[in-house]
């Protein structure tokens, strides 16, 4: 298995843990229980943890000039300096967007991780969380 595949598969999963948890997040809200948060902040995490080793595997890719990598093969050559391959990862289009989730979910998990009111951690959460199923989508269908 590359570090590309793995980097896809963790996007794959946080697809299917973001659905979980806007399904989750919407009967909590229907239902008005704020209280017992430890699944969706869990759930919450792994989905920032997930993009970070999605994006740090893009990263590998281009260090390493893996071109199986189709956002390598694109845009990065072998003769490449280091600082030019890693900052390559985000210079793309497919990068950037990686690192835009990446940067969304960070602010996500530090608010879920905060202490604040239960009932206005899980409204933001909801709301940030609905962004993402969208550019997943766009990153395992249309890359």
């Amino acid at each position: 298995m590359t570090a590309g595949s793995i980097g896809n598969l963790a996007l794959i999963v946080c697809i299917i843990l973001n659905i979980y948890l806007i399904f989750s997040l919407t009967t909590k809200i229907r239902k008005k229980n704020f209280k017992d948060l430890k699944k969706i902040k869990f759930i919450n995490n792994s989905i920032f943890i997930l993009l970070l080793v999605s994006f740090l595997t893009l990263i590998y890719c281009f260090v390493i000039s893996d071109f199986a990598n189709v956002a390598v093969y694109q845009n990065s050559h072998t003769t490449k300096p280091l600082l030019y391959k890693i900052s390559g990862a985000w210079g793309n289009h497919e990068g950037s967007m990686v690192l835009f989730v990446l940067i969304l979910s960070l602010f996500s998990f530090l608010f879920s991780n905060s202490k604040v009111n239960e009932e206005l951690k899980i409204y933001t959460i909801f709301f940030s969380i609905n962004i993402n199923p969208y550019f997943f989508n766009f990153f395992n269908f249309y890359l």
